[in-house]
């Protein structure tokens, strides 16, 4: 009779653990399988009441609002990874307008500024619309002014990487220097420097202000630079390839090297952006590198024959550029302020630990 009880006991024991593990799996199963919670954008249309001179004026006010619809029924801002997806999707779209218009009709040189300025400005017109539709603040996108000694960073960096291996090219005789040109300074800095400063601000406010810092919540830090790197450089092949922007022989390898070199620019890019907290030494190191690299360093070279493949924003010298900045600034990461954990939760969402 012990022993019957005993196995009773046993089987009963065996048949509740058999149980609970079965309900444990069912619920892991239900969860690993349930699908993302929808996206909707809604339009809220209110009136708003005021009263002048005695009478009462109505007036319909609609309200664009961007969030997810969890299971339950609740309301919460969509996540850092569907704000990332949004701003890509519009910001490829917003500059796909502007595709024909610049590369068909007429070269970009002689449509004047006003288009290229339009195609800059795509991604930060995009990140503004993801700010406005998901209700955040606008000076998330780093507006306050940051530490001048960014901004000194910002100026000299540029100069520092781009003259140094030009300087080589020169002296050892795959380029030679042209020794009529001469830069206008004044027309570099009250012309050109601040039309590229405008210029690239656009690009800034949504690669640095909205697509890095939003990849840095759910990201390592690698990952940002990596994937801030390719997204910058695809936004830039429609012009490589069906624009002007790239006029030589060998499209494939000038890719290559833009790619390369540019993936190393968004490592310093990112790095100052999270660092300084602001997108404004970012515009300047961007505008400064236009500026010295297309319209001083370029037209001081003089081809001698394979001068094309080696110098310019599609040459070896790029990808040198590229690597050299981007190792350095990768190795200084450390330094890098941590990233606030994101406050909050909501059922149907899913933690992710920040690295």
């Amino acid at each position: 009779m012990m022993g019957a009880g005993l196995c009773g006991r046993k089987s009963h024991f065996a048949k509740t653990s058999r149980d609970t593990s079965a309900a444990l799996n069912r619920r892991v199963n239900l969860t690993a399988s349930a699908p993302a919670p929808p996206l909707h954008l809604v339009v809220d249309l209110g009136f708003a009441s005021r009263f002048r001179q005695g009478r009462r004026r109505v007036r319909p006010q609609v309200t664009l609002t961007l969030y997810v619809l969890t299971e339950n029924g609740a309301k919460m801002t969509p996540s850092p990874q569907r704000q990332v997806v949004l701003f890509v999707i519009l910001t490829f779209a917003l500059s796909a307008l502007f595709d024909y218009p610049i590369f068909r009709p007429q070269p970009l040189a002689d449509l004047g500024g006003i288009y290229l300025a339009a195609v800059m400005w795509c991604p930060g017109i995009a990140a503004i619309i993801v700010l406005l539709l998901s209700r955040s603040k606008i000076a998330s996108l780093g507006l306050k002014i940051g530490n001048p000694p960014y901004y000194l960073l910002a100026l000299l960096l540029p100069i520092a990487y781009s003259l140094l291996p030009y300087s080589i090219v020169w002296l050892s005789g795959l380029g030679a220097v042209d020794h009529t040109f001469s830069p206008d300074l004044a027309s570099l800095l009250l012309i050109a420097f601040p039309t590229a400063c405008l210029r690239t601000l656009g690009e800034e406010i949504g690669w640095r202000g909205l697509l890095v810092p939003k990849l840095r919540t759910f990201c390592g830090i690698g990952t940002v630079y990596v994937v801030s790197g390719i997204i910058w450089a695809a936004w830039h092949y429609p012009a490589i390839f069906i624009g002007d922007y790239y006029s030589g022989d060998h499209a494939l390898y000038a890719t290559v090297c833009f790619t390369v070199g540019i993936m190393g620019i968004a490592v310093v890019s990112a790095w100052l952006r999270l660092m300084s907290g602001s997108i404004w030494p970012v515009m300047v190191l961007h505008a400064t590198h236009n500026v010295f690299v297309q319209r001083v360093l370029d037209p001081l070279t003089l081809d001698t024959g394979s001068t094309e493949m080696i110098v310019g924003e599609f040459g070896a010298v790029y990808v040198v550029i590229g690597i050299l900045v981007g190792v350095i600034f990768w190795r200084m990461s450390s330094r890098l302020p941590e990233p606030l954990p994101r406050s909050g939760s909501v059922a149907g969402q899913r933690r992710i630990t920040i690295q």
